[in-house]
């Protein structure tokens, strides 16, 4: 009788929620936004630190299963405050409810009424702590104006003055810079000693093939030579020298094709050598010309690091992390440390569901 009567005061005061059960299997829930012949907008709320996120999404009728009005979350909560007994379990799963329907101002009042009742409380504590308020000098205020109000900053779980925060940054990003370019400057160094023995090397092969090349000119006259004479020799009178004189020209004809085909190859194999020794040259070239500037640009990001690393407590731990040494390779690794960690989603607090009072 009593949830059929909030129902209707919440219908006739226009400000119930929809529940909405879907053709996939989903029930959604949030306040109407819009609705029309053939869609439905709404809009619901989703528990964030220190705020509610609110989520506007489209549902077309032919998917809708079912259709519900219910009470807001601030119309429940009248309802469920009344019949919640003021004990510590009771009080602090109402604060998670409050919690999880946005209900931010209401669920800091029963979070506080459990640490009244239980100084220690964990549950409690998490719960304020998710609604986004932190406790100074005794006290739970709100963070982000409490932050504002002392120019407080939180990276990483660690609450520290922004201008700390700004310096770190500075840091990271001198820091980073100098990791980069004195890698590349290790990476263009090795290059231009890697392409110049390449281009030696090259250059090597090439006169090699190209001296095959010149001594089978020899093999390939003696092979002319052998086929002209075998093709000279008179046919014969008989089966056997008339066989004889056909396997000497089909010989010399093998020798001379196998002769050509090999010096054919030794040239492709010159010219490709040579191709090779002078494109690496030419990279060996290109790679120690920019050496000077990289060493310059080290040079600079070093000097920026250690100005930034200047504006920092001697003891503070980003100067503890040992910067990237740049590796002797050409292909590029990626330094360790160089992205700061993003600060997770603060953790939903964990309270245990109860049978009686504000439970379901």
């Amino acid at each position: 009788m009593r949830s059929s009567l909030l129902l209707l005061l919440a219908v006739l005061a226009g400000a119930a929620d929809v529940e909405l059960s879907l053709t996939n299997g989903r029930t959604v829930r949030g306040e109407l936004v819009s609705e029309n012949d053939g869609l439905i907008t709404l809009r619901s709320r989703f528990p964030a630190r220190g705020a509610a996120k609110l989520v506007e999404s489209v549902y077309p009728k032919a998917d809708i299963l079912k259709r519900k009005e219910m009470p807001s979350p601030a119309q429940q909560y009248d309802e469920r405050k009344a019949r919640t007994p003021d004990t510590v379990p009771e009080q602090c799963t109402l604060a998670q409810w409050a919690y999880e329907n946005c209900l931010r101002e209401q669920a800091k009042t029963h979070a506080l009424r459990v640490l009244e009742l239980d100084t220690e409380n964990a549950w409690a504590r998490r719960i304020l702590d998710n609604c986004g308020y932190i406790e100074v000098s005794a006290k739970w205020v709100d963070e982000a104006e409490h932050f504002k109000a002392n120019n407080l900053v939180r990276v990483d779980g660690e609450i520290v003055p922004a201008g700390l925060a700004e310096a770190r940054r500075t840091y990271s990003r001198a820091r980073l810079a100098y990791e980069t370019s004195s890698r590349k400057l290790a990476e263009t160094r090795e290059m231009a000693s890697g392409k110049a023995g390449s281009a030696a090397t090259a250059e090597g092969k090439a006169k090699e093939a190209t001296a095959q090349a010149e001594g089978l000119k020899k093999t390939i006259e003696e092979a002319e030579k052998a086929l002209v004479a075998a093709k000279e020799e008179p046919v014969g009178r008989g089966e056997e020298e008339r066989k004889a004189r056909q396997q000497a020209i089909e010989a010399a004809t093998k020798r001379l094709s196998e002769a050509r085909t090999q010096q054919s190859e030794a040239k492709k194999a010159a010219d490709k050598a040579k191709q090779a020794g002078t494109s690496d040259k030419a990279s060996a070239e290109r790679a120690k010309s920019a050496i000077a500037e990289l060493e310059t640009a080290v040079a600079k990001a070093e000097a920026e690091m250690k100005a930034a690393a200047a504006k920092l407590p001697a003891d503070d731990p980003l100067l503890s992390k040992p910067v990237v040494e740049a590796k002797s390779t050409v292909k590029a690794e990626a330094p360790a440390n160089d992205k700061p960690e993003q600060p997770a989603e603060p953790e939903k607090p964990k309270v245990r569901r109860l049978r009686s009072g504000g439970g379901d």
